[in-house]
């Protein structure tokens, strides 16, 4: 395909969550083969991203009068302030340690940005806190293609990002087990119904990172009306996460040499689904096996951590370079989330020759392969956990061949030049379908 004609406008509600640096990559890729790409996020600190291509969403209408836009603005004030005693409403005494709840509506209408009128693909990301159903899809036109590519299961929920076992997503929501005040009305009724509406006959084709989360879309009530839903998975960048010697990546980082390195890392730590208080009971159970250092990195504090484990933590590390060199250091890293729909981090510590030991959730087993790349035990069983670290820290030569055929695997497989690939070819077959319908409208 010549991408010299190929217009793509992204949609990402942020620039710095494991969506945004998946989003921007792919972004930056195009650009790179010389597509027209735009980037179009929500305010950081009320400015554009400094590169190429990324744009700042104003939803505001300046070309309106004066008296206009203070009306607007007056009119959208009251409406967040409604929103937010209504969500306030819904939400109050719901259980702990859950992840944030989104509805579909916004204080203002969003409409599609007028420049992405004419975009020859318009790709949707992480957009649960940026879009306003009615208004932008409303504003959509039918025939544009709409690639919407899943980080989490909120396209298709009545408000949650993780459903934590519920399956009403399958048919209708409501009577959310994560609502303070669940009913057949409530909050992810309406959500859902809202989602349902704005969706439909729209252009749509879900990318999904892996195949199990594929197959949670297919079977979601609120994506039934798609067009298409596929897998892509998501790449890394394998010359930038590179293998460095173990030994010289610990000494960068003051961990001596003869310990056996365990390394988790998320976003935040304390996110309940994160697992972070799982990884800590298995830990609790190897402390007697071996020398070994818990290498830790992202926001949060944690809790519930065991005595005398030594625990090392990085803090939130956004450096690539730092991220390589932690991932080098580990001997194994650790995932062990109770829902993930991929999991890039573990993904990237494989790229940089480190086995990975999991629990099995949906979006992992596309390439965390027992015996061959890591380890699976079943979700939140901790003793199984325990005992495939155990197997890798008394067992050098297991860790160092499982840790080649990741690499291998992740090049082979998951690289972002492949995942580019994969979607220019997506694109290419939405603009040829749309082409030819258009023709086919004209020669009737």
């Amino acid at each position: 395909m010549d991408l010299s004609g190929l217009t793509v406008d992204h949609f990402s509600a942020d620039s710095t969550s494991g969506a945004a640096v998946a989003a921007l990559r792919l972004h930056r890729s195009l650009l790179a083969l010389g597509a027209i790409s735009r980037y179009w996020h929500a305010p950081v600190s009320r400015k554009s991203l400094d590169e190429p291509g990324c744009r700042l969403v104003r939803w505001t209408d300046y070309s309106a009068g004066f008296w206009e836009q203070v009306r607007a603005r007056l009119l959208a004030s009251a409406r967040k302030v409604r929103m937010a005693r209504k969500k306030q409403y819904w939400i109050k005494g719901r259980p702990e340690g859950l992840e944030s709840f989104s509805a579909a509506e916004q204080p203002h209408p969003t409409p599609l940005p007028q420049a992405s009128r004419h975009a020859s693909v318009v790709h949707l990301h992480s957009v649960a806190t940026m879009i306003d159903y009615r208004s932008f899809f409303g504003s959509l036109p039918d025939r544009v293609p709409v690639v919407w590519t899943l980080y989490d299961m909120n396209p298709m929920s009545g408000g949650c990002h993780y459903v934590n076992g519920c399956e009403a997503y399958r048919t209708t929501c409501q009577h959310c087990p994560q609502l303070g005040r669940p009913s057949s009305d409530d909050l992810s009724r309406q959500t859902f119904q809202i989602k349902m509406d704005a969706l439909r006959g729209k252009n749509i084709h879900i990318v999904a990172p892996s195949h199990g989360a594929e197959q949670v879309a297919r079977a979601s009530a609120v994506l039934s009306d798609v067009r298409t839903i596929q897998t892509i998975h998501h790449g890394v960048d394998v010359a930038q996460f590179v293998p460095m010697d173990k030994s010289v990546a610990k000494r960068r980082l003051g961990i001596p040499e003869d310990r056996v390195v365990v390394a988790f890392g998320a976003e935040s730590i304390d996110k309940r689904r994160k697992g972070f208080r799982e990884l800590m009971v298995a830990l609790s159970r190897v402390a007697d096996h071996g020398p070994i250092t818990g290498l830790v990195f992202g926001n949060g504090r944690g809790s519930e951590i065991p005595p005398h484990l030594d625990l090392k933590k990085m803090g939130y590390v956004s450096d690539r370079q730092q991220q390589a060199t932690i991932y080098s250091a580990a001997d194994m890293f650790i995932l062990p989330s109770l829902e993930e729909v991929f999991g890039l981090t573990a993904l990237e510590a494989m790229a940089c020759g480190t086995p990975v030991v999991a629990f099995r959730t949906e979006g992992i087993s596309d390439y965390i392969r027992p015996g061959t790349t890591g380890f699976l035990a079943e979700s939140g069983d901790c003793a199984g956990l325990a005992w495939h670290i155990v197997r890798l820290v008394e067992n050098r030569q297991m860790r160092h061949r499982m840790g080649e055929h990741a690499r291998e695997m992740v090049e082979r497989e998951f690289s972002a030049e492949l995942q580019t690939a994969r979607y220019v070819e997506l694109y290419g077959e939405l603009v040829r379908s749309m082409s030819n319908a258009v023709l086919s409208g004209r020669a009737a």
